[in-house]
């Protein structure tokens, strides 16, 4: 969570909510791709899933932020 935290310069902790927007889901998908903020990632089993999401630049991803239909 510290590194979201950073990302988005604000506090986030368990049962923070964040309303996704077009900004927000860029610099997280952006930081993502780049795996800066990754860190518990690393023994998960869906690592190479995400990884795969990731290089193909979301396409398809089911997560979209407020307010968009793509």
């Amino acid at each position: 969570m510290e590194a979201i935290t950073q990302l988005l310069g604000r506090e986030i902790g368990e049962g923070t909510r964040i309303v996704l927007n077009h900004d927000i889901v860029y610099r997280l998908r952006s930081a993502f791709a780049q795996g800066t903020i990754r860190q518990a990632c690393e023994e998960c089993p869906w690592y190479r899933l995400c990884t795969k999401v990731a290089r193909a630049n979301y396409r398809r991803c089911g997560c979209s932020p407020t307010g968009s239909e793509s």
